[in-house]
């Protein structure tokens, strides 16, 4: 029960969240070097898309799923208390881990390591990323076993 209701929707969501977040990062620095009048042809912004989720994954995705296995339990918790809230907690959840990512990465290192985050606009898509990761682990793991 275990890995089909809390681990194999925990790999999903990290997986989503880590998908989307990789593909905004990917067109957030593309689209910076378009307003530079550099014009990049559809077989190169997906080349570099793919290169940005497989150079990525070794890193971001473990960060994720750690943020997001601190985040959803937090999540489910407070869903059992308010159970009309469950899909907008684990959004909530999904959103604020990503921006603690994000925000602790930054003095630890001095940079923002993710570059599409770099903006107010790529933070945003990051921290949705996050939002998207949330809905997907609340829409596949059941109620009884995420908290409730």
């Amino acid at each position: 029960m275990f890995i089909k209701h809390r681990l194999l929707p925990w790999l999903l969501a990290a997986t989503a969240g880590f998908v989307v977040a990789s593909v905004s990062h990917s067109q957030a620095v593309l689209y910076r070097l378009t307003a530079l009048g550099i014009e990049i042809p559809l077989a190169v912004r997906l080349q570099s898309t793919w290169n940005d989720l497989v150079g990525l994954s070794p890193a971001y995705w473990p960060i994720i799923g750690v943020g997001l296995a601190i985040a959803l339990p937090c999540a489910g918790w407070l869903s059992g208390r308010w159970p009309s809230l469950r899909l907008a907690l684990f959004m909530l959840a999904g959103f604020t881990a990503m921006a603690a990512i994000l925000l602790s990465m930054q003095p630890i290192m001095e940079i923002t390591v993710v570059a599409g985050a770099r903006g107010a606009l790529g933070m945003l898509a990051q921290c949705l990323s996050g939002a998207i990761a949330g809905a997907v682990f609340a829409l596949t793991a059941p109620p009884k076993f995420s908290g409730q």
